[in-house]
């Protein structure tokens, strides 16, 4: 082997020579320096190339195996069916809301546990959830009440419910810009005790005064007071006439003669007792501050169409009567919403008190834009509703609204006592704060890696270093604040009770509807005689206090004395 290098060797030229030598001396120098390092590497490489072939190896395997396998595809239909006839049958007054995904769905199996609705302008409340709620509340046989603040875009959404249900009549509809789509209704007509009446006249108040509700003072509370006292009045002695539109022209007339006729009543003398004191004793400024407190605000809801649907009854308020439960819409405008919200209140409160009564028919009470309608105690119905099958669904737009309409402690005590929430992109601050909390925090773990190279080699730089890895758990909001505010339209966060998922994040699927026609008339419906019936009603009223002058002061009305205008003798002779 030596006699062969040798010979190999001086068959080169010099050059050849020298440049084999240089090639010698900087190899046997490099492994000197390097032979560790190099060691090193190549041991890395070694390793490196046996884990890919092993990994290589499993892959092979795992693809033979799945090849000789046959997966069946998945019917997502099928499945989505199979779900909801499952959930029908267990939860035959539950609904099912459906996503983009047709093997997600999020079933609301307790509806009467309350629901609250909330996200900001174009967040798909309507669309996403209220909708589909009117769809199957319909074909379940619920009774309910629609308050549609955007009158008639929900309205026609109930009205094709009924006729895709095959459900006979057609919904009741309350609205006072096309009288001949809307019902005449007296939310007075079913009121059982005086205590109604109070509530009705806070109701009333409650809305023509928002102010009121968190600061009521002396002449608000006497203003209520005497409203109510009017109502119980006109429903004990001239039931024929108990109605708003008839309430309101009669309290236009004298306060004083008012004020007498209605202590002829017991139970109405006590409302009015502190005004009655102040007619007796001519306490001029007193009786002035009652006088604008009642008569000014509701000089606003005396319109000849407010009169018009107000003043008779051709639609029960009974809504969940078991042998024909009914539906009823309200539709307000955003346009003229102070002069309605009073009335359309008034009608709520009357028909929640029916709908939340044993032994009915299961009910809803779906409130879009909720925060634009004052009723009075309506913390209570999520609460008290579930024994009696009442789902109240309240949507709205953010926490400020609900504060600005029934203060603080009561948006709280709302917001308590809905069971099931679903919340959507909303830009008020404290809304998306308050999601965030609902969903709490969660702990995150977070690894942090550092990585030490040998400054003195630059082979082992290239492929070798020193790493240490360390691990921290902190605890991060599962839903950022942020979050909320980039949903898309129609994506929810959501929290359901007595369900197998409680919380989730989901996309909501709209229904795939055709547009609802234009409501059918009720009735055919003219200015004049809609002019004709608010004289009527406003002569009705001069003519029951015409009665009690009369038997007051025997004779008087005969000799031609003014109405407006009672002597101050006339009421003499007059007894309670």
């Amino acid at each position: 082997m030596v006699d062969k290098l040798k010979s190999w060797f001086l068959a080169r030229t010099v050059p050849q020579r020298i440049g084999w030598g240089v090639a010698s001396f900087l190899g046997l120098y490099i492994a000197w320096k390097y032979g560790e390092d190099i060691l090193k590497v190549i041991t890395m490489l070694l390793m490196s190339c046996v884990w890919i072939f092993i990994g290589f190896k499993i892959y092979q395997s795992e693809k033979k195996r799945k090849a000789g396998q046959i997966v069946p595809p998945v019917d997502e239909d099928a499945v989505s069916q199979q779900q909801h006839a499952e959930h029908k049958a267990k939860f035959p007054l539950g609904f099912a809301l459906h996503s983009d995904d047709p093997t997600f769905t999020v079933f609301l199996n307790n509806p009467f546990r309350g629901v609250l609705i909330m996200g900001g302008a174009g967040a798909g409340k309507s669309v996403s959830l209220i909708e589909p709620l009117i769809y199957q509340s319909v074909e379940k046989q619920y009774a309910g009440l629609l308050y549609d603040y955007k009158f008639p875009e929900l309205t026609r959404h109930l009205a094709q419910s009924y006729r895709l249900a095959g459900r006979a009549g057609r919904p009741g509809v309350v609205n006072f810009e096309n009288l001949s789509c809307s019902n005449r209704v007296n939310p007075l007509a079913l009121m059982p005790s005086v205590s109604y009446a109070q509530e009705y006249a806070a109701a009333v108040f409650a809305n023509l005064l928002p102010e009121s509700v968190a600061k009521p003072d002396f002449w608000t509370r006497s203003a209520e007071a005497v409203l109510a006292a009017v109502f119980w009045f006109l429903h004990e002695h001239h039931p024929e006439q108990a109605t708003l539109p008839h309430a309101v022209a009669f309290l236009l007339l004298p306060i004083e003669d008012v004020v007498r006729v209605l202590s002829t009543d017991t139970q109405c003398a006590g409302l009015v007792a502190s005004v009655r004191q102040a007619v007796d004793s001519k306490a001029a400024n007193q009786l002035s501050g009652v006088t604008s407190t009642l008569q000014l605000p509701l000089a606003k809801i005396n319109t000849p169409e407010i009169a018009w649907v107000l003043s008779a009854d051709d639609f029960s308020l009974n809504l969940n009567d078991p042998q024909n439960p009914r539906w009823l819409a309200i539709g307000n405008s955003p346009t003229l919403s102070e002069t309605y919200s009073p009335v359309l209140s008034l009608i709520a409160t009357s028909c929640i008190k029916q709908l939340n009564q044993q032994d009915k028919a299961p009910s809803m009470v779906l409130l879009d834009e909720a925060p634009t309608l004052y009723i009075p105690k309506l913390d209570n119905l999520p609460a008290t509703g579930r024994s009696n099958k009442v789902a109240t669904v309240y949507a709205a737009q953010d926490l400020a609204q609900m504060v600005d309409r029934y203060g603080v402690v009561k948006a709280d005590t709302l917001l308590a006592n809905f069971g099931n929430q679903f919340y959507g992109r909303v830009s008020h601050p404290k809304t998306a704060e308050h999601v965030s909390r609902i969903f709490g925090k969660m702990d995150k773990n977070f690894t942090s890696t550092s990585e030490t190279v040998d400054p003195g080699s630059l082979l082992v730089r290239a492929f070798v270093s020193s790493r240490s890895t360390s691990q921290s758990t902190q605890q991060r909001d599962r839903v950022p604040v942020q979050k909320v505010s980039l949903l898309k339209p129609g994506e929810f966060y959501g929290i359901v009770v007595e369900s197998d998922m409680p919380e989730f994040q989901i996309e909501f699927a709209p229904p795939s509807l055709a547009r609802p026609d234009e409501l059918a008339p009720v009735q055919l419906v003219t200015s004049a005689d809609v002019q004709a019936n608010f004289e009527a009603v406003h002569q009705q009223a001069r003519a029951i206090l015409d009665h009690y002058r009369n038997a007051a002061a025997p004779g008087a009305a005969a000799a031609g004395a003014d109405l407006d205008a009672p002597t101050p003798n006339k009421w003499e002779n007059f007894t309670r």
